[in-house]
């Protein structure tokens, strides 16, 4: 990204006399500097910006007339899922077409480097309900060889966080337990590579498992990691619904005690309890700011956020890999206490939509509510739930409206907030 300094605005043009590359003439230029844009013309030479004023009839090999639009630099995608789509189609002609040219990933803890083979396994089989089932050039090492993937392939920039999941599944495996002192500097260890590697920083998602079990000894000390490699981290709450603020408070109280930058990940007040209630999450990051937290937040500007299926598990349910969790639906006694803890949950289950699944049997009911299921096979919520994760063999991915317009409205205008697309 190019800002337009002040001498330049004025119309200064660098005194080279070889043509532009790129004239771009007439267009009401934005610099995403938050002054007020003015229509301006623009030299481009060796992909860079050299010069802005009045240019037109200057030497140019190419030239575009932009009267009646806005020319801004590349937008920035701050909270992404392709760890896997951009192997697969480095264009990524859907974030061009909007004017993203560049993407930070992996978020929400969830991606697949550093892995071992072992690990990488885990990951993808676990994962798949969000990012399907995928073959690509990457078969595990570190963060640079993942990188190495994208280098001069990718339409679009890319800023990578080391995803927590990762980390953890390398050490000890995707279980459901607090790691040991040899683990966590094992995972200290992994980090300050993955930095060095490249990362941007570290992304945690602390609603999802295995991520859920680390303590806050394990997270100061990755965060420690992260700071004394110039980064910073993003957070997926532990909760967006009924426990939002005390999962607000614990991401800031885990940024202020590791005195390292934290991101919010797609903020929201998610859930008909708390919509109305964005003004009182902003009040507390500007407490925060007050107090020298480096805090800053993004967010989707829709009502509707998605992950998979089986994240809405209960949490005991949720621990180890993929087939720990499919034997524990399988097992009677088990899915007995899954299905009753399902069917008490807080969870308006009509606005739970499935979006995705894998076999051609249960295509139909893409596109319809949890609610709508389980009354159509007239069983509970929690045994259709149980049972269609059980069909489809874990892949299902569901899109969740949960969000009130008024709110996203209003954490879209925070000045230290960026969109993100969560896609």
């Amino acid at each position: 990204m190019t800002t337009l300094g002040r001498e330049r605005a004025r119309g200064d043009v660098l005194e080279d006399a070889r043509p532009f590359d790129l004239l771009i003439t007439g267009g009401h230029v934005l610099d995403g500097a938050g002054q007020p844009g003015q229509v301006t013309d623009i030299g481009i030479r060796d992909g860079r910006i050299v010069a802005l004023g009045v240019l037109k009839g200057k030497p140019a090999r190419e030239c575009i007339e932009a009267e009646g639009l806005i020319v801004a630099p590349g937008f920035i995608d701050i909270h992404a899922h392709s760890d896997v789509s951009l192997l697969l189609n480095p264009v990524d002609e859907p974030r061009l077409w909007q004017g993203v040219t560049t993407v930070v990933f992996s978020n929400c803890g969830l991606g697949f480097a550093p892995a071992t083979e072992r690990s990488l396994a885990m990951l993808k089989r676990t994962y798949a309900g969000v990012f399907g089932y995928w073959e690509s050039p990457w078969r595990g090492g570190s963060v640079r060889q993942y990188l190495d993937l994208f280098a001069d392939r990718t339409a679009v920039n890319v800023a990578y966080l080391i995803p927590h999941a990762a980390v953890r599944a390398m050490v000890l495996g995707l279980e459901g337990r607090a790691a040991t002192e040899r683990e966590v500097a094992q995972m200290v260890d992994l980090v300050h590579q993955a930095m060095e590697d490249g990362a941007f920083g570290l992304s945690v998602g602390l609603a999802y498992a295995p991520m859920r079990w680390a303590t806050r000894d394990e997270l100061c000390a990755l965060l420690r990691a992260v700071r004394e490699g110039g980064g910073f981290f993003a957070i997926h709450l532990r909760d967006y619904f009924g426990g939002l603020f005390d999962a607000l408070a614990e991401a800031l109280a885990l940024a202020e005690e590791a005195d390292v930058p934290v991101q919010i990940s797609h903020l929201q007040a998610a859930g008909r309890k708390n919509w109305g209630k964005a003004e009182a999450l902003l009040e507390m990051l500007d407490r925060a700011r007050e107090r020298g937290v480096d805090v800053t937040v993004d967010s989707y500007p829709y009502m509707a956020g998605s992950t998979f299926l089986h994240a809405l598990l209960p949490e005991w349910a949720q621990a180890g890999d993929a087939e720990a969790i499919l034997a524990r639906l399988r097992d009677p006694t088990m899915r007995r206490r899954v299905v009753a803890e399902l069917n008490v949950a807080s969870r308006d289950w009509g606005s739970v939509i499935i979006s995705g699944l894998s076999s051609v049997k249960n295509q139909s009911l893409v596109g319809r509510s949890l609610q709508e299921i389980a009354e159509a096979g007239t069983v509970s919520i929690g045994e259709a739930l149980v049972r269609l994760l059980l069909e489809e063999d874990l892949h299902v991915s569901i899109v969740s409206h949960h969000g009130d317009e008024a709110d996203v409205c209003r954490i879209l205008q925070y000045p230290f907030h960026m969109i993100g697309s969560d896609g």
